[in-house]
């Protein structure tokens, strides 16, 4: 009697064929390989104003293949190295929450890891209002702020809140004795030799047009 091998044996026996011809293409081709992992001790990261800094490398491991990693939004002052994953970032890192992808790939895919750098605005500005009297601020990374006015030796004193708005300062503020109060606005400006807040001032805390009462200039001390 003449024996005929069943269906499902033939079918057993090509895909047995086929997986071992597959593995033997993919040995010739360097195979392998699989796309990178990378872990990062935190996603996020804390900054200083107007300060360089950098996070730790993260853990990678490129899986038989290395690729580069590069970061899915370009934000001013901040990179990150193409081999290590560490992110870099320079004084000129704008104040706020910057959230972005760092992208990691090789020839078999990508891992994207989404972080979150804060930037908090702070510091000391000094300089004058409406061109030569004195005015400065000191703002804290909370939103409060404190002000003094009129002479450096012996100033007016003030306090009050402010919030940043895009690139904008807005801040309210009381000298102390005075219910009535004020308020300024102006952009904040980022070099590599400085920070500036210029603007105008307002009486009352509306910012209309009609309340301007002059101009200010400060630098970040």
């Amino acid at each position: 009697m003449r024996y005929f091998p069943s269906l499902s044996f033939l079918l057993f026996a090509l895909l047995l064929l086929t997986a071992l011809g597959c593995k033997q293409i993919d040995d010739l081709t360097g195979g392998g390989v699989d796309k990178p992992s990378v872990t990062y001790s935190t996603t996020n990261f804390e900054a200083d104003f107007y300060q360089a800094g950098s996070s730790s490398a993260p853990s990678l491991d490129w899986n038989g293949e290395q690729g580069s990693v590069s970061l899915g939004t370009t934000i001013t002052g901040l990179s990150v190295n193409s081999t290590t994953g560490k992110l870099e970032w320079t004084k000129l890192l704008p104040p706020g929450t910057h959230d972005v992808d760092v992208v990691v790939s090789n020839s078999e895919g990508q891992v994207v890891v989404p972080v979150t750098i804060k930037n908090p605005l702070k510091g000391a500005f000094e300089g004058v209002y409406d061109g030569s009297t004195y005015f400065a601020f000191d703002l804290k990374a909370d939103g409060t702020m404190t002000l003094e006015a009129n002479s450096k030796t012996s100033p007016s004193e003030g306090s009050g809140t402010w919030e940043l708005i895009g690139d904008e300062i807005r801040a309210i503020y009381t000298y102390t004795g005075e219910t009535a109060p004020n308020s300024f606005k102006g952009p904040i400006s980022q070099t590599s030799s400085q920070v500036t807040i210029s603007g105008d001032w307002y009486w009352g805390d509306s910012f209309a047009d009609a309340q301007r009462g002059g101009t200010f200039e400060t630098e970040l001390q």
